[in-house]
């Protein structure tokens, strides 16, 4: 048997053994054992830039560790940007690149986002990369483009949108035409300044009210400045009754034979003092099934209509017509198109 004098020195070697043999596949504190990744820079900072442009930028990245290191993959946070890893795998000591192709679309004004990077095998935590920018150069449009929102049928909405400069990064210029092809809207324009920013607030109104459905329009806004002579602007909107669909038109593409496919529609009123009372819907050719649910979120006044293309559906178009039924004085009954094509394909 060890006496206490012997035991004590074994306990304590036992456990600094332990702790350097760490965690699997993470580096030991302060000593450099296993994968580790490393990047040169946390952060960039693309400074003062314009509306519509791609921007871009590399990393370098390296593994700082003894052993391989697997998986590496960069995660970013938004669908402006792009990125790629030269290499997903690093020996020890080697290097990679990581490039970042970005698009600052219509953002305004001070934008962040965070980049993660992360591997199958190194640290648990995911390395963070920060990309600063400034969208303040050139004409600024905010918004970068118009959504009416939701817009209740034979109404005429009117919505504004700001195009300007910053006095610290930009130059002054003038508004010399504005205009909807194809469309017939008011607009008005007012100088507009707030603070830096100063340049032209730009109203526009329908002159008749868009008919129901997904409106969707491009306003072309001319300039004297030498770099921004042509800004497109888009316009949409959701014109929809007292009774709101998701969506008047349901598409199922090509269907095998055999094969049951389904979709669904969500269906509320248009504002609080609307009730729908009870929603039923029918397939007027039969070529689909059809069933009515209330809303499985259980928001109050909510349904959804569960659209299916049967099993035994024969071969063919499968055009159809939802009549969605409410209790809505004037919208008793609501069309839905279907269309699809089951195919034989064995």
């Amino acid at each position: 048997m060890l006496s206490r004098r012997f035991l004590l020195p074994l306990l304590i070697l036992g456990l600094g053994a332990f702790l350097a043999a760490g965690l699997p596949g993470r580096a030991a504190a302060g000593d450099g054992t296993g994968p580790r990744l490393r990047v040169d820079r946390l952060q960039h900072d693309f400074g003062a830039v314009g509306q519509e442009q791609e921007l871009e930028t590399s990393f370098e990245y390296a593994n700082e560790g003894d052993a391989p290191l697997k998986g590496i993959r960069a995660i970013g946070d938004c669908g402006c940007y792009g990125v790629t890893v030269s290499k997903e795998e690093l020996a020890p000591g080697e290097r990679g690149t990581l490039h970042v192709k970005f698009r600052t679309l219509r953002f305004n004004g001070h934008v962040k986002k965070r980049l993660k990077l992360v591997t199958a095998n190194g640290e648990r935590k995911p390395i963070v990369v920060k990309l600063l920018l400034d969208v303040v150069a050139g004409v600024i449009l905010a918004p970068g483009r118009i959504w009416f929102g939701d817009v209740l049928v034979g109404s005429s909405p009117v919505k504004t949108v700001y195009a300007k400069w910053h006095t610290e990064t930009g130059q002054p210029f003038e508004i010399t035409g504005v205009e909807v092809p194809g469309y017939d809207f008011a607009i008005e324009t007012v100088p507009y300044e707030q603070g830096a920013w100063k340049g032209t607030a730009i109203q526009f109104a329908f002159k008749e009210a868009p008919p129901l459905g997904m409106f969707s329009a491009t306003a072309l806004i001319r300039t004297d400045h030498p770099d921004y002579a042509r800004i497109s602007l888009p316009l949409t909107a959701h014109v929809t009754g007292k009774v709101w669909l998701q969506s008047r038109t349901v598409y199922f593409g090509w269907v095998p034979k055999g094969k049951s496919k389904r979709t669904a529609i969500l269906v509320k009123p248009f504002s609080k003092d609307v009730d729908l009372g009870e929603v039923t819907a029918v397939s007027r050719k039969g070529r689909i099934e059809v069933t009515v649910e209330k809303d499985p979120m259980g928001r109050a006044g909510w349904w959804r209509v569960v659209v299916v293309v049967p099993g035994d559906a024969e071969v063919g178009k499968l055009d159809d017509v939802l009549e969605i039924r409410t209790q809505v004085p004037g919208e008793e009954k609501t069309e839905i198109e279907v269309r699809g094509e089951v195919l034989d394909v064995g």
